[in-house]
C-alpha cells in the first residue's frame, strides 16, 4: 500500500451522511501521483489528481481488533466491480499514518471522491422555491439511475439503501449512486431485514421476509421516481406502522389476490380496507406513460415488480428530447458545488 499523508489535504467543514464513516469537505493542496493501492480496485489508476475540492470519506478502523468493521468492509469490496460511470467510485485511497495525542483515527482508510451536490439536495431546492422539474429532467436523471443499478444487479450485487442522499451529481450533470455500507451480494438464503431507509423500504422487509433480491431496489427507486414530482418523501412517516399505513392508503391492501402468498409471510399485519388511489390525481405531472413505470416499479408482490432492464426498455423513455440535463437545472447544481 502506497503511505500517503492525509497532510495533502486540508477540512473545510464535516458534511451529513456516511453511516459507516466521517465524511468531509477537503481543499487538495498539492497533486498526488495516484498509484494503484489496492491491487484488486482496477478503476485506481495511475494518474495525477489535483482538483481544487474533494470529498473524503473516512473509514474508522476497530478499537480493538485490526482491520475495518463489517460494513466499511462491504463497501471497500465491491469497489473492485463497480467501473461504471453512474457508479461513485473513489479517485484515490490512503491511509492515515500520522497519529497524534489522543488520535483514535490512526490507520483509518480514506476515499477521495469528486466534490458532487447529492440529489437531496436538488429535490430539496426545488421543494424550496416551489417550481417543478422538468419532465425531461426527470427522464435523464432516472434512466441514469437505472442504468447504475442495471450494472450493479448484473454483478449481483444489492444496493438495499437507494435514497436520495445516495446518488450524486457531478458539475458535468452525470448521476452517480454512492455510499455501498449496506450492499451485498444477492444469495439465495436468509438476509436481514433491517436495512434500507425506512420510507425507501420495501414492502417484504416491513413484513419480515428474509429471503429477497434485485426487487427490492426497484421499489426504492420507485419511490425515487415519484419524488421527483411530489417533492417530498411518497410514503412518510417517523415508524414502520406509520409507513405501512401510508403505503396502505396509496396502494391499497396487499392481498392474496396482489401478492400471492402474502398470508403466508412472517409478520402479517392487517390494515382497515383500503382502496387504492388513483395515480395520475396524486401525480398529475407525470405523464401516463411515467404512471405506467411507476406501478410497475410498486407492485406489493416482488416476484411482478418490473426489473431494472426491462424499466430501461420502457416506452417512458423513447423519447428523450436532449442528452443533457436542463440549462435551469445544472445552475443549481452549479451554484451548490461554489
Amino acid at each position: 500500500m502506497q503511505s500517503v499523508d492525509h497532510e495533502h489535504y486540508t477540512k473545510v467543514k464535516k458534511l451529513p451522511g456516511g453511516a459507516y464513516g466521517k465524511i468531509y469537505l477537503c481543499k487538495c493542496e498539492k497533486p498526488i501521483h495516484n498509484k494503484r493501492i489496492f491491487q484488486w480496485i482496477p478503476s485506481l489508476v495511475e494518474i495525477e489528481t489535483h482538483p481544487q475540492f474533494v470529498v473524503i470519506k473516512k473509514f474508522k478502523p476497530l478499537k480493538k481488533k485490526v482491520g475495518l468493521d463489517i460494513d466499511s468492509l462491504r463497501e471497500v469490496r465491491f469497489m473492485n466491480t463497480m467501473i461504471h460511470q453512474n457508479l461513485n467510485i473513489p479517485k484515490h485511497v490512503f491511509m492515515k499514518t500520522s497519529k497524534k495525542r489522543n488520535d483514535d483515527t490512526f490507520g483509518s482508510i480514506c476515499f477521495v471522491y469528486d466534490h458532487m451536490v447529492s440529489l437531496f439536495e436538488i429535490i430539496q431546492s426545488y421543494r424550496e422555491t416551489g417550481e417543478s422539474h422538468q419532465e425531461s429532467d426527470i427522464k435523464l436523471m432516472l434512466l441514469q439511475i437505472l442504468q447504475g443499478f442495471d450494472e450493479l444487479h448484473s454483478k449481483m450485487i444489492l444496493h438495499r439503501d437507494f435514497k436520495p442522499e445516495n446518488v450524486l451529481i457531478t458539475k458535468d450533470g452525470i448521476l452517480k449512486i454512492t455510499d455501498f455500507g449496506l450492499a451485498r451480494l444477492w444469495e439465495d438464503k436468509p438476509m436481514t431485514t433491517q436495512t434500507c431507509t425506512m420510507q425507501y423500504r420495501a414492502p417484504e422487509l416491513f413484513f419480515n421476509s428474509q429471503k429477497y433480491g434485485p426487487a427490492l431496489d426497484v421499489w426504492a427507486i420507485g419511490c425515487v421516481f415519484a419524488e421527483f414530482y411530489l417533492r417530498q418523501t411518497l410514503f412518510s412517516g417517523e415508524s414502520e406502522l406509520k409507513i405501512l399505513s401510508k403505503m396502505v392508503n396509496i396502494l391499497g391492501n396487499p392481498t392474496e389476490k396482489n401478492w400471492p402468498g402474502f398470508q403466508n409471510l412472517p409478520q402479517v399485519i392487517q390494515f382497515e380496507k383500503r382502496d387504492p388511489v388513483n395515480l395520475y390525481k396524486l401525480l398529475p405531472k407525470m405523464s401516463s406513460e411515467g404512471i405506467d413505470l411507476l406501478s410497475k416499479m410498486l407492485q406489493y408482490d416482488p416476484n411482478k415488480r418490473i426489473s431494472v432492464k426491462d424499466a430501461l426498455s420502457h416506452h417512458y423513455f423513447n423519447q428523450i428530447e436532449s442528452q443533457n440535463l436542463s440549462k435551469k437545472l445544472m445552475q443549481i447544481i452549479q451554484s451548490k458545488l461554489n
